[in-house]
């Protein structure tokens, strides 16, 4: 089948790095899969650029942008709609993808559609109720934003919903070198205040170095906090016991988490974060939130990690301590945490479900089972000069022609 894997736009990790995955392991299954992007990248992410740049030169499949920022937004539903029905996809496949709600209730009589809730957050769960009309079935990343789309979907819509957990890939672990006497703590987030609250950090390791901690502690990632975090962290990085290394290309993580003991993550909200579930496939100790969605999963998974309160500064530190006092019985967990992550987040498996549930809907379909939306052939159009100065403005940052 022709799949198309939809997502907005691309950076590194997170959504992108699962629609990539995705769509390697559906095109293993030998299906013919396309990722579908709404803007290539966000303007001012370097990393993200870079990381486009590279989906387009080295995938086995194709990639279609859309290139909507240049189109006024009355015209995107339908000009996306009209080059999405071109690639003649058997099935879509959408994630982030609440912005072209109007797109998608014109494809859905023709196009069997799958969403995915990959957020516990209150602009996932709006999206889901934008979008919902409109697909054949939605899926859910975990198993609490499987119980929140349950129950949304008895008030909005009697959609299939379905828990699909992701799967990462399970590459060997490459020698870390000779082992550090001191603690080595990993971070892997975009660097930003709103979700992942990276500010807490600077106040939880300079906690955690006053009451006797030793260690270091690494960055990887990018974001509008990092000079923030730079500045907070300015004798620490002069001194090493700090590193922010920026993006790192997602081939290389390998080698990263290879040289790190323990996985810290103080985000405000998940779904199933993929870096985390990285680091447990590398046997990373987790050190995380104790938030509604993702991190208790992942601990109850792989039998051992922390979860402490969100936003409890000292309560991060005093875990920290703990479970470095001996160092040596937390490195004999790596094997253990290991191979329950990896016989867990199986991508093959994650695969498969897609597979299997894309042949679900599309037999309903053929068989006249499924629900459908109704489309509009609408196409509002807005003056020359708006156009032509949107298309301008979009070409300044992208290089885009029509």
């Amino acid at each position: 089948m022709k799949l198309g894997v939809y997502v907005q736009t691309w950076h590194v990790g997170g959504v992108a790095a699962f629609c990539e995955r995705l769509a390697r392991g559906l095109q293993q299954l030998g299906h013919a899969p396309c990722v579908i992007l709404a803007t290539p990248f966000s303007k001012r992410d370097d990393a993200g650029r870079k990381a486009y740049q590279a989906l387009v030169s080295n995938s086995p499949f194709p990639v279609c942008c859309l290139h909507l920022s240049a189109f006024h937004p009355k015209e995107r539903a339908w000009r996306a709609a009209d080059r999405i029905a071109a690639l003649g996809c058997d099935a879509l496949i959408l994630s982030s993808h609440g912005t072209l709600a109007g797109t998608w209730a014109r494809l859905c009589p023709d196009i069997p559609t799958i969403g995915i809730a990959h957020n516990d957050d209150e602009d996932t769960y709006a999206e889901f109720k934008a979008c919902v009309a409109y697909c054949d079935a939605y899926v859910a990343v975990s198993k609490a934003i499987y119980q929140s789309l349950k129950l949304l979907a008895e008030t909005n819509s009697p959609v299939r919903v379905c828990h699909i957990p992701h799967g990462v890939p399970l590459q060997a672990a490459p020698d870390a070198g000779p082992q550090s006497s001191e603690v080595r703590v990993l971070v892997v987030c975009r660097l930003e205040q709103g979700q992942k609250r990276v500010l807490d950090l600077p106040l939880i390791w300079q906690e955690y170095r006053r009451r006797g901690g030793k260690g270091t502690l690494s960055f990887c990632g990018s974001g509008p906090q990092e000079t923030q975090l730079r500045k907070a962290f300015a004798k620490e990085l002069a001194q090493g016991g700090v590193n922010i290394i920026g993006a790192v290309p997602l081939d290389k993580m390998p080698e990263v988490y290879a040289r790190h003991d323990v996985l810290l993550s103080v985000s405000a909200y998940e779904g199933l974060p993929i870096s985390v579930l990285e680091a447990t496939t590398h046997g990373l100790f987790p050190l995380l939130s104790a938030i509604r969605s993702g991190h208790q999963e992942i601990v109850d998974a792989v039998g051992s990690g922390r979860l402490c309160p969100m936003a409890d500064s000292s309560g991060f530190a005093s875990a920290l301590l703990e479970i470095t006092t001996d160092l040596q019985a937390l490195r004999q967990l790596r094997p253990l945490i290991q191979s329950k992550a990896r016989s867990l987040f199986d991508p093959e498996r994650m695969v498969q479900n897609y597979s299997h549930l894309v042949a679900e809907v599309y037999e309903a379909r053929t068989t006249g089972r499924a629900r459908q939306g109704s489309a509009s052939n609408t196409r509002p159009k807005v003056d020359f000069l708006r156009s032509f100065l949107r298309k301008w403005q979009y070409s300044r940052h992208y290089g885009w022609q029509d």
